[in-house]
């Protein structure tokens, strides 16, 4: 019994490295154009989102039509990251001189002392402010069918409630990007599994923690219907019993007045004897 559960999660094993594996070009491929990354990273975390509670179909076709569905959205993100990005890499310039920057913009030149300390506060402040919003950005896209704004005010909101999962999720993407960028002997022996298997493997681990914030999230949804469905019946047992009362004190108005017209008759059938 013990040799036949071994095969079995070997089989299992070989059979999720294998479906990552073909996830992961099916990533990289869709996402050469560049603008279509978001889509990309969205359509990623909906086929792994389905993987770690053994619902997924075909990856490609289950890709395809999680890169369909969320494809506006997710781009539209993707786009606005990369405008900040882009003010990000110029403030920095101007946090470090840059002598180029400062010479096409003169007026800049004549500020550069007291502007590094201001861009390098800010710079801090805006990637602190991406770093948090963005790792359940795309998984909560590729969860909920929710508004944009909603959807990244909540990718805050899940953040900050979830502080230790978000520090799962930031560390399994950003780690494994920094060392690879800043070590050149990493790069070197590591790059093509970013093309065959890194990516689908840390969306793959991460969605264990996002499935159990996204059932945290739900369970307290079921509870907060439940309270509020509560609380709309005792307000219309509330109004049901309120208009009762005053029909229930006419009604012992008129019975009041018919026991004294019954008492007035019996006090008259007296006097005739």
């Amino acid at each position: 019994m013990s040799q036949e559960l071994k095969k079995n999660k070997l089989a299992k094993g070989l059979d999720v490295f294998g479906n990552l594996f073909i996830l992961n070009i099916v990533f990289v491929l869709f996402s050469l154009p560049v603008v279509t990354i978001g889509a990309s990273v969205t359509a990623l975390y909906s086929v792994t989102l389905k993987m770690v509670r053994g619902e997924e179909g075909g990856i490609f076709k289950s890709f395809v039509a999680g890169f369909k569905a969320n494809f506006k959205k997710a781009t539209i993100v993707w786009m606005i990251t990369l405008v900040f990005g882009g003010i990000i890499y110029v403030e920095m310039l101007l946090c470090m001189n840059n002598s180029t920057l400062l010479e096409a913009i003169p007026v800049l030149k004549q500020m550069s002392n007291g502007i590094s300390w201001f861009y390098l506060v800010l710079v801090v402040i805006e990637l602190a402010v991406i770093g948090l919003g963005s790792p359940f950005l795309y998984p909560l896209i590729a969860r909920y069918d929710n508004g944009l704004k909603n959807t990244i005010k909540n990718s805050f909101l899940v953040a900050i409630s979830n502080f230790g999962s978000w520090i799962k999720i930031f560390i399994a993407w950003f780690a494994p990007i920094f060392f690879t960028l800043k070590i050149e002997v990493l790069f070197l022996f590591t790059w093509y599994m970013w093309i065959f298997l890194f990516p689908a493997l840390i969306a793959y681990g991460t969605s264990f923690t996002c499935r159990r914030v996204f059932d945290k999230i739900s369970k307290t949804q079921e509870e907060n219907a439940e309270k509020a469905a509560e609380e709309e019946r005792r307000k219309a047992e509330q109004q049901e019993k309120s208009h009762r009362e005053p029909i229930d004190k006419n009604v012992a108005s008129i019975r009041e007045q018919m026991s004294l017209v019954h008492k007035g008759r019996e006090r008259d059938k007296k006097k005739k004897k």
